[in-house]
């Protein structure tokens, strides 16, 4: 039995699902021996594309897909998981909810004696599309395991049919990539499940003419399923800083990003307190590497951004790290572990990382690809299991309901930009709870909050009241010298709404 009950959402596409593969299976056994009927039945039944945004339950919906479908078909499944630090978490999942399925190791069972229906082994394309067959260990044969080539003929000679599930379809999977070609000339699989929460309208066209799909099947869950549902939380509101060119060198941007960051990392945790709940929320930190040293493997970054948060009152405990260079063995463990309070990262936590306490990014590093920033933003968007109960019920504060996003530059994060855009393409709802308003900051000025027009206009000179001395800047046409400031012990007072506007 499943540990998680399903919303009805979840369960309509699934059915949805069910009926489409189990058409297609009715195809293909009435005509097994005719390659055109294969063909036409695959092209036209054998594709689903599960659209969802981040948080809403896609790899939930496609393991109770194959599951039950596994229960009618006499199929054995490839799940490709987008990278490599994300197989382990995957594979973990389907273990605990899924008890109907066999998880087997492709690098070290590819046994085709005593294979099942039901068997799943979960992957990467890295791990199995390359040029050279004999360069990746699964594409030769070894003293005991066939190549993963044999093994999916010795599949089909058992009478197995083939089904793949692709997650994070976007990721390298079109095209006329490896991977689509391992899939096209390999794999040739029968049934074939792609699950994406950023598709992109041109590369689905491009994958369609390339396999020869005739038709490929949407089930989309809207992001108002996922935020009534109580799973997402109702949207992300973003911090963004903007200094005049020639005075950056006197703005410590990142300072100021880190100091509300922590601020609202702070009331949010004194929120949770106030509402009985207990769970420690997390700040993540993007910090970038234009400092480091590459040839002494300093990370000159998250040693700076290390020191900023220690002088903020955070021990070295409540701080965890995880980069290419400094890696978390732990990580996964990471977002249930409530002694840890603030995430350093580069990127790679950006991409399938679950971590449902994270409440609040702040990014240090440039960021212009949209995919990236919609999965960057998607860590902070899952609503915590302590409170999805009172998320779908309505009775979550107003703070607790959304996401934090502080810019520390503003120029370099056209990839978030573009991925607001994207997503409000895709979900119109997401317009609705997101109005696209800015905290303008000028100079030593506070913040104000200001609405943009169509064009993407702000007014950066309006009547504002005085900053307070220590701002970080020294205010635009005022003699005098300044250093960038410290930044300061983030207060717990922190104000969301006059922060944030209404």
């Amino acid at each position: 039995m499943s540990a998680k009950t399903l919303k009805p959402f979840q369960e309509l596409a699934i059915e949805s699902g069910m009926n489409l593969f189990t058409h297609a299976k009715t195809l293909l056994d009435s005509a097994p021996n005719d390659p055109t009927s294969r063909a036409h039945a695959i092209n036209h039944n054998g594709y689903l594309l599960i659209e969802a945004p981040t948080g809403a339950g896609k790899t939930l919906m496609a393991g109770h897909l194959v599951e039950r479908f596994s229960h009618v078909e006499d199929v054995v499944w490839f799940w490709f998981a987008p990278f490599k630090g994300v197989v382990g978490q995957t594979v973990g999942f389907l273990r605990e909810e899924f008890h109907g399925l066999r998880l087997r190791e492709l690098q070290e069972d590819r046994a085709v004696a005593g294979s099942r229906r039901g068997d799943v082994f979960v992957t990467t394309w890295q791990t199995v599309a390359t040029r050279v067959k004999d360069r990746r260990n699964v594409r030769k044969d070894g003293e005991l395991n066939p190549s993963i080539d044999e093994l999916v003929a010795g599949l089909r000679r058992l009478g197995l049919r083939i089904g793949v599930v692709v997650d994070e379809a976007h990721h390298g999977f079109h095209g006329d990539t490896q991977a689509a070609k391992f899939f096209r000339e390999v794999l040739r699989p029968e049934y074939t499940v792609l699950i994406t929460a950023t598709p992109d309208d041109a590369d689905i066209r491009e994958f369609e003419a390339a396999m020869g799909i005739a038709e490929l099947h949407r089930n989309r869950v809207s992001r108002r399923d996922a935020v009534e549902a109580g799973l997402i939380k109702a949207g992300v509101k973003c911090a963004a800083y903007f200094v005049e060119p020639d005075k950056k060198a006197l703005v410590d941007l990142e300072g100021t990003a880190l100091r509300d960051a922590v601020s609202a990392h702070r009331k949010l945790k004194k929120s949770l307190a106030d509402l009985g709940v207990s769970l420690t929320p997390l700040l993540m930190i993007q910090v970038d590497s234009k400092d480091d040293e590459p040839d002494t493997r300093t990370e000159s970054s998250v040693k700076r951004m290390k020191e900023r948060l220690a002088k903020m009152g955070f021990t070295e405990e409540q701080v965890a790290v995880h980069t290419a260079k400094e890696p978390d063995s732990g990580l996964l463990a990471l977002a249930n572990d409530e002694r840890r309070e603030v995430l350093i990262f580069k990127m790679a936590v950006a991409l399938g990382f679950d971590a449902p306490r994270a409440f609040t990014l702040v990014s240090m590093r440039a960021s212009r690809d949209a995919d990236f920033g919609v999965q960057l933003v998607g860590r902070i968007l899952r609503v915590h299991r302590r409170l999805q109960g009172r998320a779908q019920a309505g009775t979550l504060p107003e703070p607790l309901r959304y996401g934090y996003v502080f810019l520390a530059d503003a120029e370099t994060q056209t990839g978030l930009d573009l991925a607001g855009q994207r997503i409000n393409q895709i979900q119109t709802e997401y317009a609705k709870v997101s109005p696209t308003t800015v905290v303008v900051r000028v100079g030593a000025q506070p913040p104000m909050v200001q609405v943009t027009e169509a064009g993407g206009q702000m007014g950066l000179f309006q009547t504002a009241t005085p900053a307070a001395e220590g701002a970080g800047a020294t205010p635009s046409g005022l003699g005098g010298t300044s250093v960038p400031a410290e930044p300061i012990p983030g207060s717990t007072e922190f104000d969301f709404g006059s922060f944030f506007g209404g």
